[in-house]
């Protein structure tokens, strides 16, 4: 499955402003990180995904181990679902957008 086929859209963001929205994602996540209540969603090949504070919205998807344990993070907002950090593989990748709409469900 592709990631045109999951109807994920890839963009590129301007360096400038991809810091300064990197630098305020790391507080809220870091903010959140204490907080993480769910018990995590384990796949097949070994990864997990599991929301923060038990909200769904925002959450974390950590590949297995075979791939550098990498993580990604997903954020719901009003315009849809983005994934942060896409992985090392294009395949963890693409796992880490399922298991994000499966956790957002309608919300996104």
């Amino acid at each position: 499955m592709t990631a045109s086929a999951l109807g994920i859209v890839v963009a590129a963001v301007p360096r400038s402003s991809l810091s300064c929205r990197s630098f305020a994602l790391s507080l809220a996540l870091t903010g959140c990180a204490g907080r993480m209540r769910a018990q995590p969603r384990s796949t097949a090949s070994g990864a997990t995904a599991s929301p923060f504070a038990g909200d769904p919205r925002i959450g974390q998807y950590v590949s297995s181990g075979w791939t550098l344990a990498t993580s990604s993070f997903w954020l719901c907002g009003p315009e849809g679902l983005v994934l942060v950090d896409t992985q090392f593989l294009p395949s963890g990748g693409l796992e880490a957008a399922a298991l994000a709409e499966q956790s957002t469900g309608e919300q996104c």
